[in-house]
This record gives structure tokens, sequence and C-alpha cells, in this order.
């Protein structure tokens, strides 16, 4: 055991910046480097995979971090809590034969008039929205969204259910929660398959909001 400690230690030591991917910047880089550096390497720092300023070493954010311009302190990866953000259920492509039954969602043969509700948590309680109904098999909306933190959105899903309104029952074609991952912040965009329909999808947005 104390061998292998003595080969970590040593192979730790051969690295410049031990446990980072990117080099100590060269006191040339240093000095002339708005961004950030690795080794003699500049980057401009803006970027969540290179993240800096003041030629300090890079960093690459992780998770829901954001590479953030942190006013005196700098620009470094950072994760805002309380920064808020709104999910916006935008599109749906749907099949236009009911799966359960193989009929039409209808009576009289009618398109479906498709709605969306969410549930989204906000502190010790959730935010529950739901969208104008859209008709046809290509609904939009722009209304119905919901707005809350993003801490909130880290700690705890959202609920999603997809349905038909109807006169008498309701078709329900999706219920389920959902837990954002950072890639759907960062791409600002995630979509919903809805099962046993092909093609059969919802679309979100997920912006910033004031």
């Amino acid at each position: 055991m104390r061998f292998l400690g003595m080969v970590l230690v040593a192979w730790c030591l051969g690295l410049t910046a031990c446990g980072s991917e990117f080099d100590e910047p060269t006191a040339a880089c240093a000095q002339s480097c708005a961004g950030c550096c690795s080794g003699d390497k500049c980057f401009d720092g803006t970027g969540i995979e290179a993240c800096g300023a003041g030629g300090a070493i890079c960093d690459r954010c992780e998770g829901l971090e954001d590479c953030a311009d942190r006013g005196e302190a700098g620009r470094s990866c950072y994760f805002d809590r309380s920064e808020r953000w709104r999910i916006q259920p935008v599109s749906a492509v749907i099949a236009p034969i009911n799966p359960i039954g193989d009929e039409e969602w209808d009576i009289d043969g009618s398109a479906p008039d498709v709605v969306v509700e969410l549930e989204c948590p906000a502190g010790d309680k959730d935010i529950k929205t739901r969208t104008p109904e859209g008709s046809g098999y290509t609904p939009t909306w722009t209304e119905g969204g919901c707005t809350t933190t993003r801490g909130d959105l880290a700690d705890r899903s959202i609920y999603i259910e997809v349905f038909d309104v109807d006169v008498t029952i309701d078709d329900v074609m999706f219920s389920e929660r959902y837990l954002l991952k950072a890639e759907d912040f960062r791409s600002g965009t995630f979509s919903i398959a809805l099962p046993e329909q092909e093609k059969g999808v919802v679309r979100f947005t997920l912006t910033r909001s004031p």
C-alpha cells in the first residue's frame, strides 16, 4: 500500500496541475492572456470547456455550472441556485390514431385538442400551469409554461402530463416526472417522446427569466 501511495504521489507530481486537465500557466501566458491559460496556450475563458480570466489556469465547468462573470471575483465556474428559468411547452407531433384501441382521438373523427400541464418545483410546493388547447396533430403553444429557480429544478423533477381534451374523458398521452439535465439547460431545449406513438414528441424550451 505504501509503495502504491508513493507511485501515485510521483505520478501526481509529474503533472503541472494535479487532478486538472490543464497545465499551470507559463509566466508569459499569465501576463498577456485576458482569458485563461493552459501552459503557454491562451483561451478566451468564456466557455464551460475552458473557463477563467486574468491569465489564471483554466477550469472545466461541471454539471449545472456556468462560466460566469462574477465581478470582482472574476470569471469562474459557478452554479447560481437563485437564477430563474422558464419551462415552456412549444410544440408537439401527435399520431393520427390513438394507439390505445387504434381508433380516432375524438368520436367525430376530428383531430385532438392537446394540452400540456406542468407541476414545477418552487421551494416546498409546486407551481401548476396549463397550456391552452392546441388543435391538430402538430399543435404549438406560447403560453402555459412555468418559471422557477435553477436550484429547485436541480433538486426536484418536474411533472409533465399531456392529454387530449374530450367532452367526457380526456385521453392521457403522457404522464411522468422528468429531472432536467445539464445539457437541457445548455441547449435551451428538451423533448419528451410520447409512448406508443411513432415519432410522437412534445418539445419544450428552457430559458433564463428576469
